[in-house]
């Protein structure tokens, strides 16, 4: 028999009396991509790669599990199929990074426990598909392999992937061009009212501001305020102030957002240039994260000429 689109898949169930093909089912256009994209790397836990093997084979990818980030590099030199790479943050070596910082390179994907956002950071500037959660859901790993091999930038979810919603998918992007738009804004035309003799605004102003945000925590569900960029943009203006470092981690506790959610804004918002990665000179391991200039600047204006309109939260 025949069968015109869809395509289907013949499954090995064949009926002994009667000799006919059972279990068939169409082969979709995902299931077309995935067998055409290329092989997928993964270095996982022992525990994580053994449910996940069998998943990616269910799901038709062509996927190479290894136990080291040396393991990855090492394969990377030989096949250039490679179209993604998972990795456990804890596996991340700066050879592999520094290799998958090139033009071309395969989507990184990278699964990140709370403890490993300052490692998970290191990954910022390499050829970054999505930070997944290490406990994430079947599904959800799936789909995130999906948007990586679609080599999609705008398919970041905003929020962590098992509890977005259908207006959060692709907006960081769109975000994050509004807010650099914004502070742009702001040092073209508030500056002028902070040069007009308004008083310098100080650490102690700002910290008052944040501790006010979280305060409303205590009355009403955390995500019913979630602002991660405003958020963000607050603690490290009133570090610049305090003359301290900020680290990756460190941002995303400020952010009051899960961590995957945090280490997304904070890559869209270095790729905008709002914000700076520098890497710790005394720990390779760890990076930090400081405002543009023009960003801190916008800030202290902004902050400056709300002085006497009431509370800023």
């Amino acid at each position: 028999m025949q069968h015109s689109s869809p395509l289907w898949w013949w499954m090995p169930d064949r009926n002994e009396r009667g000799g006919a093909m059972t279990g068939q089912r169409a082969m979709t256009a995902t299931d077309m991509r995935r067998r055409n994209s290329g092989s997928i790397i993964v270095a996982e836990a022992a525990a994580r790669a053994d449910r996940h093997r069998p998943l990616l084979a269910a799901a038709d990818f062509a996927a190479a599990f290894v136990d080291s980030g040396e393991a990855v590099l090492a394969r990377l030199g030989t096949d250039w199929s490679v179209a993604a790479v998972i990795i456990d943050t804890t596996l991340l070596t700066a050879n592999l990074l520094e290799r998958l910082r090139r033009p071309g390179s395969p989507r990184l994907i990278v699964l990140v426990d709370d403890a490993d956002a300052d490692a998970a950071g290191l990954a910022l500037d390499a050829n970054l598909a999505d930070f997944v959660a290490s406990d994430v859901a079947d599904g959800d790993y799936i789909a995130a392999i999906d948007r990586a091999l679609d080599d999609a930038p705008t398919a970041l979810a905003v929020a962590d992937i098992s509890d977005r919603s259908a207006a959060a998918l692709g907006a960081l992007s769109t975000e994050v061009e509004r807010i650099a738009a914004a502070l742009a804004t702001l040092a073209q035309g508030e500056r002028r009212v902070a040069a007009g003799g308004a008083l310098p605004v100080t650490a102690v102003q700002v910290r008052a501001i944040i501790k006010t945000r979280r305060l409303r925590e205590r009355f009403f569900p955390a995500e019913l305020f979630s602002d991660p960029a405003w958020d963000m943009l607050l603690d490290l203006i009133a570090a610049r102030l305090e003359n301290k470092q900020v680290s990756v981690s460190s941002l995303c506790i400020a952010a009051a957002v899960p961590t995957t959610t945090g280490l997304r804004w904070i890559r869209t918002l270095c790729d905008s240039g709002v914000f700076i990665r520098h890497l710790d000179p005394k720990d390779a391991r760890r990076a930090f994260i400081t405002l543009a200039d023009a960003a801190a600047q916008s800030m202290l204006d902004y902050l400056a000429s709300l002085r006497g309109e009431g509370p800023v939260i």
